[in-house]
């Protein structure tokens, strides 16, 4: 069984769960895979600017809104910014990522 399977199953069998607790479980696992989606269709053009980078994009529009070398500098500026970061995704751009990824 995938990842994803086990997850959709863990959620739709959560009987112990509240309506609104559901709902935001469902609301966030669609968020993560709109992210990976992202990822998946973008990296490549990210990589000629931003290699050795993390990245930080919106995931409606496609614009980079922050990228820096450090994760943690990358968040708090974010964060500084107030950018709702569940409308944001953010990589790692290598063009020799670990063979786990892309």
């Amino acid at each position: 069984m995938s990842a994803q399977t086990e997850l959709e199953c863990l959620m739709t069998t959560a009987t112990t769960r509240s309506p609104e607790e559901t709902a935001e479980l469902h609301r966030l696992f669609d968020l993560g895979m709109r992210k990976v989606r992202f990822w998946q269709e973008n990296y490549e053009r990210f990589l000629p600017e931003y290699d050795g980078q993390f990245v930080a994009c919106d995931i409606d529009s496609g614009k980079v809104v922050g990228s820096d070398s450090s994760l943690f500098a990358l968040i708090d500026a974010l964060d500084d910014r107030k950018i709702d970061r569940d409308h944001v995704a953010t990589e790692y751009i290598s063009a020799n990522p670990p063979g786990c990824f892309h």
